[in-house]
C-alpha cells in the first residue's frame, strides 16, 4: 500500500472500505445540491477578506446565518480525501489479488456486505442547472412552444421540490458523517 496507509488488519481495511464507500456515496448525492457547492466552496475562501465574503454571500444568496451554518461543518481538507481514496483503491486491489491469489489463506472476514464505489470515484459532477440548461437549449432548437415549456416547468416543480427536501435531510447525513468522519484516527 502506498503513502502510508498503515491499515494492516484484515478487519481494519473492511471497516475502512465500507466507512468510505459511505462517504463517497453521501457526497455523491450531495454534490448535486447548491448547498453542498456553497460548503465546499467556503472552504476554500478566506474568511478574513470581508469583500470576498460578502461576494461568496450574494453569489449563493446567503445570509449571516447560513454562512455561520455552514462555517459550523467542517469538511475533511481536499488533499486527506484525496489519502482516503488512495487507500481506498489500495485496499480494493490488495482484495482483488488475494481472491486471485492461488495460495490464498481462508480469511475470518466476510467481505460479501463491502461494495467498491469505483464509478463514484470516476463521477463527474452534472448539477440540475446544467440538465435543466440542456433540455431547455434543446427545446429552443426545435423550437418548442412557449406553453409546452410552461408545462414542463410546472410538471418538473414537484421534482424540484423533492430534491430540496431530500437536499434537507442528506445535509444532516453528511453534517453526522463528516463529525463521525472527523473523530476517527486517521
Amino acid at each position: 500500500m502506498r503513502r502510508g496507509s498503515a491499515i494492516e488488519k484484515e478487519a481494519d481495511k473492511k471497516a475502512f472500505a465500507k466507512l468510505f464507500g459511505e462517504y463517497l456515496r453521501v457526497e455523491n448525492i450531495l454534490q448535486n445540491y447548491d448547498e453542498f457547492s456553497s460548503l465546499r466552496e467556503l472552504q476554500e475562501i478566506d474568511e478574513s477578506d470581508a469583500a470576498t465574503v460578502r461576494a461568496f454571500k450574494e453569489r449563493h444568496h446567503l445570509s449571516d446565518d447560513d454562512v455561520d451554518d455552514l462555517k459550523s461543518i467542517k469538511m475533511p481538507a481536499d488533499r486527506k480525501v484525496q489519502d482516503y481514496r488512495s487507500t481506498y483503491n489500495d485496499i480494493r486491489d490488495w482484495l482483488r489479488r488475494e481472491k486471485a491469489s492461488a495460495e490464498q489463506v481462508e480469511s475470518t472476514i466476510d467481505w460479501d456486505d463491502v461494495v467498491f464505489e469505483v464509478d463514484l470515484l470516476k463521477s463527474q459532477e452534472i448539477n440540475l442547472d446544467y440538465i435543466l440548461e440542456l433540455i431547455f437549449e434543446h427545446n429552443k432548437k426545435r423550437r418548442a412552444s412557449q406553453s409546452s415549456l410552461a408545462k414542463f416547468a410546472v410538471s418538473f416543480a414537484p421534482v424540484l421540490a423533492t430534491a430540496q427536501k431530500k437536499a434537507s435531510s442528506s445535509i444532516s447525513s453528511i453534517r453526522q458523517t463528516l463529525t463521525n468522519w472527523g473523530t476517527r484516527p486517521g
